[in-house]
Order: C-alpha cells, then structure tokens, then sequence
C-alpha cells in the first residue's frame, strides 16, 4: 500500500500538502498566541500546542480552564460564543484602554489569534491577582515569595 502512495505523485500531493499547511498554520498561530502567553506568565511553548493553547487562553482571560470544553461541544456556533467572551474577558484581564474594548472584542472574535497578539503586544500589564498568578507560576511561587527568600 505504502509503495502504491509513493509511486503516485498526485496521491502523495494529496496526502502531503493537507499536512503542510496544517502545520504552517498551526505555527503561524502559535506564534501569535504567544505573545499574549509571555505577557501573563505562562510557558511560550504552550502557544503551539493545539488545544492545550484554548485551554491556557481560557485560563489567562480569568474564567475556569472546563469553560473552554463546554462550549467546544457546541461546534462553530459555540466557538465563535466562547471567542467573544474570551476576548473581553482578555481585555478586561489585561489593562486595555476602555475606547478599545470593543474593537479588540470583535477582531479576536473573528480572528482569534490576531485578537490575542493584539492584547499581548498593547497592553501594559496583566492585571489578575497575584495569588491567580502564584498559581499560574510553573515554578509554583509568586515574585513577592521570592523577594522575601532575599
């Protein structure tokens, strides 16, 4: 079966090229989304893991990490609920100027990881709670704890 495939240039096209750009897109995407991962503190490799990625953003936006897989279950309709409540939650989680809530809501509802780099790369600062944060820390302590060990 295998040489079959490899003998047939137009099938293994097929098979290929599907592959390619689901993997360019998915870099593409990680890359955006990372911007956004840096700024609240989590890991920039969890950026290009599919749907670890939702998971973090749903975290990072300050709603529980399930939130995210109960709207999944509605298909694209529930997709595009969970990408607007997101991303005002987002704005809301990091310091956006109020003028610029509502466009940033509607392009990251659209355009999910454009939404996202626009957060990460305007805003000053991620304004959850330092305890949300402590949590969120891969080394399990927040920066306040670490000052006090000096």
């Amino acid at each position: 079966m295998l040489d079959y495939i490899m003998n047939d240039p137009l099938l293994t096209f097929l098979l290929l090229f599907p592959a390619v750009i689901l993997f360019i897109s998915a870099t593409i995407y990680g890359l955006f989304m990372k911007t956004l991962f840096v700024k609240a503190g989590y890991k920039p490799g969890d950026a290009f893991i599919p749907i670890l990625n939702l998971y973090r953003v749903t975290q990072i936006s300050g709603l529980p990490g399930w939130f995210f897989f109960v709207f999944l279950l509605f298909s694209t309709p529930g997709l595009y609920t969970w990408h607007f409540i997101v991303c005002y939650n987002l704005t809301g989680a990091f310091e956006i100027k109020k003028e610029l809530v509502g466009p940033y809501t509607v392009i990251g509802t659209f355009l999910f990881p454009v939404g996202c780099a626009l957060i990460g790369y305007t805003a000053e600062t991620y304004l959850l709670d330092e305890e949300q944060v402590a949590k969120k820390n891969t080394k399990g302590f927040s920066a306040k704890d670490e000052e006090k060990k000096k």
